[in-house]
């Protein structure tokens, strides 16, 4: 099939998330909710993006300020 992206179910997962639209530096600031955490850990646990900026490692480029793949 053409033109379709093959996405992991991590990834997939990270999509549906209501916090992904957020950046990592943002979703950092709130770690000491348990939720936070979790999500945190969902994001980077297998890291394929490093930002430029910050050096944080994300499983999407859209949660890094300057992802660039790895």
């Amino acid at each position: 099939m053409a033109g379709k992206k093959n996405i992991s179910k991590q990834e997939k997962k990270a999509k549906k998330s209501k916090k992904t639209g957020k950046t990592l530096c943002k979703l950092q600031k709130k770690l000491d909710d348990k939720n936070a955490f979790e999500e945190y850990i969902k994001l980077v646990n297998d890291g394929k993006y490093l930002c430029k900026k910050c050096g944080r490692v994300s499983n999407l480029k859209k949660n890094l300020c300057k992802g660039t793949s790895l």
